[in-house]
């Protein structure tokens, strides 16, 4: 019998990038994202990026998500992925930790 834990706990931080936008700054929010990615440890951090279109959709940033499993990430990051609420985002966030 294995004394193995099946599911290995992760101590990463929770990570979420959100970019883009409806303001003029759409551009400059979506390329400081992929410099934050590109700075970002995955070894300490569990990334997700969300991506806000121009009219508004949020949206979990497929590219960018493959842009980080390839470790290739681009000068300026595409919000386009697969729409989600800003509400629907606490199911990426795990449990609070106990800082003290």
């Amino acid at each position: 019998m294995s004394t193995e834990d099946p599911a290995p706990h992760d101590d990463r931080i929770d990570l979420v990038v959100v970019f883009g936008g409806q303001s003029a700054e759409h551009d400059v929010s979506c390329t400081t994202a992929a410099h934050v990615l590109r700075a970002a440890d995955p070894t300490k951090y569990r990334i997700t990026p969300i991506g806000i279109s121009r009219d508004g959709t949020w949206a979990v940033a497929a590219g960018a998500q493959q842009a980080l499993e390839s470790g290739e990430l681009p000068g300026v990051l595409d919000p386009a992925g697969t729409a989600v609420s800003p509400i629907e985002l606490q199911s990426f966030q795990s449990k609070p930790k106990d800082l003290g």
